[in-house]
């Protein structure tokens, strides 16, 4: 699984994620993850899409120790696991807000993203695999 099909997991089929296009280049117009576990050798990013530099990888990116959305995510998750579904849901959706923030999205954006049918469920649709999931999308610029 790479970090372009955990983005378009949650997309809408006529949604794009304005994510990917602060995150990664394209080739011929496409954003094309290169798989997982494979040793691959595409330095000129002409098969797969490669990492902007100028937004993600730079010697003066940060690296936070802690950030809001990720102890929201902690919340969610812990919430969850106590059955308290209505307060995990709330941490949840303050948390993707928060990351969709800190990544470079306008309100409009947000709330275009989160109003997709897959990013905010009902309460009793909530579950760690959406969480893990969003929390993993908000670590992206630290896993490198």
């Amino acid at each position: 699984m790479t970090i372009l099909s955990v983005i378009n997991w949650f997309n809408d089929a006529d949604y794009d994620d304005p994510r990917a296009e602060i995150w990664f280049d394209t080739i011929d117009g496409e954003f094309i993850g290169a798989p997982n576990g494979e040793n691959i050798t595409d330095q000129t990013h002409t098969v797969y899409s490669g990492i902007l530099t100028e937004n993600v990888l730079y010697g003066e990116a940060p690296q936070a120790i802690l950030t809001y959305d990720e102890m929201k995510f902690i919340e969610a998750e812990a919430n969850f696991r106590l059955g308290r579904y209505e307060e995990a849901n709330l941490a949840y959706q303050e948390a993707v807000e928060a990351a969709c923030s800190r990544a470079g999205l306008t309100t409009v954006e947000i709330i275009a993203y989160t109003t997709q049918g897959n990013v905010f469920t009902e309460n009793n649709n909530l579950n760690l695999d959406i969480i893990i999931r969003q929390k993993f999308l908000s670590f992206f610029f630290y896993q490198f």
